[in-house]
């Protein structure tokens, strides 16, 4: 025991604990009633409700605003395509460019899909001021540095 405290009993370290594993619980259950209830995952039900939004938009414009890599947007799209809910469409004659569009299907599963959790974080981060987006820039880089970083060492064995 480091300092006679138990591993784990910081003040503090129970909140933040449970906090993680509400907003893990959160999204897990919104995905698995989606995808029980629509037949679509909750980032996809956020893709179909951000072109409603945009009333269309390029892939590369639906990746910025859904904060997902390119590929990862086009592999919803693929499947939004193959649901019916979505479609591309040439967005100039000549550029090549697609936009996409929701079908009448996407729509009428957006009027029963509720907003999913991972949206409802995003707009919420979007809206905070400076400061306090710095403060969670921070503890979301120092979450993935214990996450990807080499496992703690066990109490006795030694560092390094």
């Amino acid at each position: 025991m480091k300092g006679g405290r138990e591993p784990g009993s910081a003040p503090g370290v129970e909140n933040v604990v449970r906090g993680l594993h509400r907003i893990f619980q959160s999204v897990d259950q919104f995905s698995r009633k989606s995808l029980r209830e629509w037949g679509v995952s909750g980032p996809q039900v956020w893709a179909l409700r951000t072109i409603r939004d945009a009333e269309c938009t390029t892939e590369g414009e639906l990746a910025r605003r859904i904060h997902l890599p390119p590929g990862t947007v086009s592999a919803i799209v693929n499947r939004l395509e193959e649901l019916g809910a979505a479609a591309r469409r040439d967005a100039f004659e000549d550029d090549g460019s697609l936009e996409l569009r929701l079908t009448s299907c996407g729509r009428r599963l957006l009027s029963r899909a509720p907003e999913p959790p991972q949206s409802r974080i995003a707009r919420g981060v979007e809206r905070l001021p400076a400061q306090d987006l710095e403060c969670l820039c921070r503890a979301v880089e120092t979450l993935l540095q214990i996450l990807e970083g080499p496992e703690p060492a066990e109490e006795g064995e030694p560092l390094g």
